[in-house]
């Protein structure tokens, strides 16, 4: 999967389209990997891809296995140019000053307290929270699951503008988002990444 995506992204350059970053989900056996650093630098070097279009995705969970190797290979990782998201925030146990140890560039909040925007329950707090702390700490933020106007409503009104689920698109292929990107540059001359495009996809 990893060297697929890094590929994709050399295709749409190569197509001339607008450059956009790709996520690829890193499992906690993968970020577990001795030599997983290498193989993400020679996924990017055979692709000639460039590393910032690449975003890898990492859960608590995967932290949580050997916290002090996943710091270090965070940083590795982010030293490559490569950015880091922390997915699935706020659904597990971790400390907050896990934040500032690991080396991260973005918070992804879970759709669980997504799908519970616009019901008056605690959820919108929660939400709320993660957007004001990765503000603090000066970390993207994004959320997963969007599924209503109302949801998104909410989100871009507090600081959340980035965004993901089905009120944008379901799953597509690498060839459907080459034409929606031709599409959206043709008309408007830009494309907003983070909310026409799935990111992982």
């Amino acid at each position: 999967m990893l060297r697929t995506a890094c590929l994709q992204v050399s295709r749409w350059r190569e197509q001339g389209l607008p450059s956009i970053r790709v996520s690829v989900n890193v499992s906690p056996l993968q970020l577990e990997r001795s030599d997983i650093v290498s193989v993400v630098r020679g996924a990017l070097h055979d692709a000639a891809c460039p590393a910032e279009l690449l975003e890898l995705e990492v859960t608590e969970g995967a932290l949580m296995r050997n916290a002090d190797d996943a710091a270090r290979v965070l940083h590795d990782l982010r030293e490559l140019g490569a950015k880091v998201a922390f997915d699935d925030f706020g659904t597990g146990y971790s400390s907050l000053s896990y934040l500032k140890r690991f080396s991260i560039d973005r918070i992804k909040i879970d759709k669980v307290f997504v799908h519970e925007i616009g019901r008056g329950t605690e959820c919108e707090a929660l939400t709320l929270a993660v957007i004001a702390i990765a503000e603090a700490l000066k970390f993207d933020v994004i959320a997963e699951g969007v599924e209503t106007d109302v949801q998104r409503g909410f989100l871009v009104e507090h600081g959340c503008i980035e965004g993901q689920g089905f009120l944008y698109s379901a799953a597509v292929s690498g060839e459907t988002i080459a034409s929606m990107l031709r599409s959206s540059t043709s008309e408007a001359g830009y494309i907003e990444t983070g909310q026409g495009i799935p990111a992982g996809t």
